[in-house]
Order: C-alpha cells, then sequence, then structure tokens
C-alpha cells in the first residue's frame, strides 16, 4: 500500500474521530441542557404555580367575598309608561355566609341632567319598595345570607313616567366585622364592608 493512501485512510480516520468527539460533546451539551430545564426550570415553574394557587387560595378563604352586579331591562306599557325592571345578583366568591343588609337608601334610582357636559343628579327615587313583600310567612327580610360559593338574586319594579338618563345606584352592607389586621389600619374605627354596583340607563 502507497504512503498516499495511508495518509488518506489516516485522514478520514482522524476526521471519523474529531466528529465523533464533537457529536459526544453536542450530546452531552445537549442533556446538560435538558437537566437543568428538568430540574431548575421546571421545578421554579411548579412553585410558582404553587404559590399562585396558595396565594388565590388564602384571598378566598380568609373571608366571604361578596360581588354585585346590576341588570336592567325596560317594557312600554300600555298607558305610555315604561316598566323598569332592576335585577340584583349576589355572588359570594369566598369560602364562607355573608349576610348583606339593605338599609332605605340600598338600592336608588337617580335622574340625571347634564349642564356644560357635567352630570347634574336629582332626587333618588328608592326602589326598595318594589320588591315583591310576599306572604305573611314568606316576607322577604331587610337581609339575605349568601352562602360560600352561592349567589342570590333579587328583583325589583318600578314605573317610569319621562324618558331620560337615570343612574341606578346599589349599594349595601356586608355584614362581616374588619379583621383585626384591617381594624388597626383604621386607627380603631370601627366600620363594616360594604357591597356596590352602579349602571346607567338611557330611556327612550
Amino acid at each position: 500500500m502507497s504512503e498516499v493512501s495511508l495518509s488518506k485512510i489516516e485522514k478520514i480516520h482522524l476526521v471519523s474521530q474529531i466528529f465523533a468527539q464533537a457529536m459526544t460533546i453536542i450530546a452531552a451539551i445537549v442533556v446538560a441542557i435538558w437537566g437543568y430545564y428538568s430540574t431548575v426550570y421546571v421545578k421554579k415553574e411548579k412553585e410558582v404555580t404553587e404559590y399562585t394557587l396558595k396565594d388565590m387560595g388564602q384571598r378566598t378563604t380568609q373571608k366571604p367575598h361578596i360581588q354585585a352586579k346590576v341588570e336592567t331591562t325596560v317594557q312600554p306599557m300600555m298607558d305610555g309608561q315604561n316598566l323598569l325592571q332592576v335585577k340584583v345578583i349576589l355572588s359570594n366568591l369566598g369560602n364562607k355566609e355573608s349576610k348583606v343588609t339593605f338599609d332605605d337608601d340600598a338600592l336608588t334610582l337617580i335622574p340625571v341632567a347634564f349642564a356644560n357636559g357635567k352630570p347634574l343628579y336629582q332626587k333618588p327615587i328608592n326602589l326598595l319598595s318594589g320588591r315583591y313583600a310576599g306572604t305573611l310567612n314568606r316576607a322577604p327580610l331587610r337581609f339575605v345570607n349568601v352562602g360560600a360559593g352561592e349567589s342570590y338574586e333579587i328583583t325589583f319594579v318600578q314605573s317610569l313616567e319621562n324618558p331620560g338618563i337615570y343612574l341606578i345606584h346599589f349599594l349595601a352592607l356586608n355584614g362581616i366585622e374588619p379583621s383585626q389586621e384591617d381594624f388597626l389600619i383604621t386607627g380603631g374605627v370601627h366600620y363594616k364592608y360594604s357591597v356596590g354596583a352602579d349602571q346607567y340607563l338611557v330611556v327612550k
């Protein structure tokens, strides 16, 4: 065999060894990256997810969390007036029962006029009397208890003689006492949480 053939074989052998070593190094780098990802990054993502879920759980389990939503419909009546129906939906997103108390101004209808683009709120109309009074043994109370994870709907009606713009204002007391931490923040001033929702309505 000639020296030229030997040198070609040696070169091919040398190149194949270099290629094999390079592939080994690349495979080691890929394994190291995957090992880092699977042990460090995935673990960190899992910890962040667990922390987020724990934080959300603490926010909803420490106390009731009442949300209010107001829905309205207007229907024309035969005498030219309009029938306003207001539905108040109370939802408890927490894990404890909560009492929502209505005073005389809990639900009001406020006519709105405008002057120079700014709203002028007129005398409020109490809508609480538009709730069905029930029977003697089924009379509605001035409060409702909303269980954990439950919703409660209350419907009110009112006739409207005049077209215009109205504000439906709902604001009631959520009958839970503040935590000791919140009580200290307010300087010892006693208070209760409130729950409310506003909605504007255009009656033509």
